[in-house]
């Protein structure tokens, strides 16, 4: 579990660099447990809201078995959420487009 903890942290302070987030800005937990979700075959993560700028990441225990890329794009996606939960849309669309990206128009789009 070190290992994945450790990949998230680095994630997550590559995305708050990317988008010029102050360091304790965002407040963003996370831990490995159970959700209804989880039992589906593409159940692997989900992102609550807490409001504000708080965030909590649940992962599926199964995610600790999958390989480094995959584990990795979870983790990315999950990020992906915390971003649009937390930013200001209009703020993130112009920081999409000096990256030359439109950003789509679902929220499960925008975190991919």
């Amino acid at each position: 579990m070190n290992a994945f903890g450790d990949l998230l942290d680095r994630r997550w302070g590559e995305t708050q660099a990317a988008l010029g987030l102050p360091p304790h800005a965002v407040t963003l937990t996370w831990d490995i447990g159970p959700f209804p979700h989880f039992k589906s075959k593409r159940g692997h993560g989900v992102t609550f809201h807490r409001g504000g700028a708080s965030c909590h990441l649940r992962f599926a225990k199964k995610l600790l078995a999958a390989p480094t890329h995959r584990a990795d794009g979870l983790i990315r996606h999950e990020l992906g959420h915390v971003v649009d939960f937390v930013c200001d849309k209009d703020r993130l669309n112009e920081w999409a487009a000096t990256k030359g990206i439109q950003l789509p128009p679902t929220a499960e789009r925008r975190a991919d």
